[in-house]
C-alpha cells in the first residue's frame, strides 16, 4: 500500500469518530510523526510504498484512537510553542490556552531578571518555554507527582 493509500485510509476511518477536518489533522500529525517527514515531504512521497513495520505500527495506533486515546498520549509528543514536548498519562497535554498564558507572561515580564515558579508543572511546557522566551528569568518548576517530575526533566533536558 501507498503512503497515500494508507492516509486516507486512516483518515476515513478516524471520521467515524472525528469531523472530517480534526481527523485529516490527526491523520497528518501521526503520519508526519511516524515518517518523521513535514506534510510537504509527505506529498512529495505519497507514492511511497510502506513496509508492514509501519502499517502494523499505524494500525496500533488508529486502535487506541479508537479507544479515545489521545493522540498526543498515542503518539508520547505534543508541541507548545514550537516545543516538541513528551507527554503521558501522568501529565496533561498542553493546550493552546495554556500559550497564551505565556505570551502573557512573557509581555509583562520581559524586563530586569524575573523569578517564576511553576507550580503543579506537570510536563514543564509553561517553565521551559518561558525560559526560552525569558532567558534572563530565574524559571523554578515543581510538582508533586515524581512520574511529572521525571517527564519534566525529560522534556527541560531536550
Amino acid at each position: 500500500m501507498t503512503l497515500f493509500q494508507k492516509q486516507t485510509q486512516f483518515s476515513l476511518l478516524l471520521q467515524n469518530l472525528y469531523p472530517k477536518e480534526e481527523a485529516e489533522s490527526i491523520t497528518s500529525f501521526v503520519f508526519q510523526e511516524l515518517l518523521r517527514l513535514d506534510a510537504l515531504g509527505l506529498r512529495m512521497k505519497k507514492e511511497m510504498q510502506l513496509g508492514s513495520d509501519v502499517s502494523e505500527q499505524l494500525d496500533m495506533i488508529l486502535k487506541r484512537l479508537y479507544q479515545h486515546e489521545p493522540v498526543q498520549y498515542v503518539l508520547g509528543i505534543s508541541y507548545f510553542y514550537g516545543l516538541r514536548l513528551t507527554v503521558n498519562q501522568n501529565v496533561l497535554i498542553p493546550r493552546r490556552e495554556t500559550e497564551e498564558l505565556v505570551e502573557l507572561i512573557t509581555k509583562q515580564n520581559n524586563k530586569g531578571n524575573p523569578k517564576i515558579l511553576d507550580i503543579g508543572t506537570g510536563s514543564g511546557c509553561i517553565a521551559i518555554a518561558l525560559k526560552h522566551l525569558i532567558p534572563h528569568a530565574e524559571v523554578y518548576a515543581i510538582d508533586k507527582e515524581e512520574n511529572a517530575v521525571r517527564t519534566a526533566k525529560l522534556n527541560a533536558l531536550t
